[in-house]
């Protein structure tokens, strides 16, 4: 299953660039640009090993962030990502990045934008990019809207809008506004559907009923918490609503083991019809990359069925994605083709 897993083609769609950024390239970035770290690297490391929630998480990956300050460091934080992405056999990643995290701390968008596309131009012939940037949700919806504004001169290398950071006490209605402008100013790709944002991940299924009726979103980044109301559920199959799941990251943060230690979330799911993708989020802070995501995600289905829920989920992965029909018609050929050769 290692095998097939590794070797059939898949899309990537929830993953965040600064949360690939493993320890050895934080302190080697932090030596660089004399940017001083509480931890060791050993203490780095073990305090990825175990969060207490998601602001203990968050806590460690702003403070990561701090050492990105020029353009070749955006770049090789992004040539990281692809060549992993790559060895796992990714065609297709939509990339989340957090401009305000960077901003604040006095960068350029221009110097973010240019290190991150400078290194999906070098391997387009590889992999196919599009990067997806994000609004903070804990942040006043004015600094939203002044950072459309910073983007609007490289809206033709922004293929899409979404919105992350803490969950709890950020409502989406709160970022509607934004959302709306971002639309009208060109950063939501063809007929304005390129969006996407967090919940259903730290509050319940009620956070992502309140996403979709104030953002408008064809995909929700998490929502596994939806697995509680059989209601919304059938709504996100009726309107063909995709959900990004992060099997790894609930089981570090301890989504699972507060809200439905009982339940096998990914599997309940599946078998109700939803379309689940599985992706990694911030993987270097959680233990592992898109492939040991789909293993233990598979873990919850019986054995006879895996090659099978495998073909589906990377089937999902396309169809779920930000490409056109024609595209995703022929990224699931090459599922099957994979597949059927194994």
């Amino acid at each position: 299953m290692e095998e097939l897993i590794n070797r059939v083609p898949k899309a990537e769609l929830h993953v965040h660039i600064e949360g690939t950024m493993e320890p050895e390239l934080l302190f080697d970035l932090s030596h660089k640009n004399s940017v001083p770290l509480s931890q060791t690297l050993d203490q780095c490391k073990q305090s990825r090993l175990n969060y207490e929630n998601l602001q203990d998480f968050l806590n460690q990956y702003y403070q990561a962030c701090n050492v990105l300050k020029f353009e070749e460091d955006f770049y090789r934080l992004a040539m990281e990502y692809f060549e992993k992405a790559i060895k796992s056999h990714i065609l297709h990643c939509e990339v989340f990045f957090d401009p305000q995290t960077h901003l604040a701390n006095g960068i350029s968008f221009e110097t973010i934008i240019k290190g991150l596309t400078r290194a999906s131009e070098e391997v387009k012939n590889q992999i196919q990019v599009k990067w997806i940037m994000c609004f903070l949700r804990h942040l006043p919806e004015s600094e939203g809207i002044e950072l459309i504004n910073q983007a609007i001169p490289y809206a033709h290398l922004i293929h899409g809008i979404g919105l992350d950071s803490a969950e709890e006490g950020n409502p989406p209605g709160k970022y509607e506004n934004a959302f709306r402008i971002a639309a009208e100013k060109g950063l939501c790709g063809p007929q304005c559907l390129y969006k996407t944002a967090h919940a259903g991940e730290e509050c319940d299924a009620s956070s992502v009923i309140s996403t979709l009726y104030h953002l408008n979103v064809p995909r929700i980044d998490h929502g596994v918490r939806s697995i509680d109301c059989d209601n919304l559920c059938k709504a996100l199959v009726e309107c063909k609503v995709a959900l990004t799941l992060c099997p790894l990251s609930n089981v570090k943060l301890r989504v699972k083991e507060r809200f439905f230690p009982e339940k096998k979330a990914i599997k309940e799911l599946f078998d109700f019809g939803v379309m689940i993708t599985i992706n990694s989020d911030d993987p270097s802070f959680f233990g592992g990359y898109i492939n040991e995501n789909y293993a233990y995600a598979l873990m919850e289905f019986e054995e006879d069925r895996q090659k099978d829920v495998l073909r589906q989920l990377a089937k999902n992965s396309f169809l779920a994605s930000f490409i056109n029909e024609e595209e995703k018609v022929d990224f699931c050929k090459k599922v099957d083709e994979a597949l059927d050769k194994l």
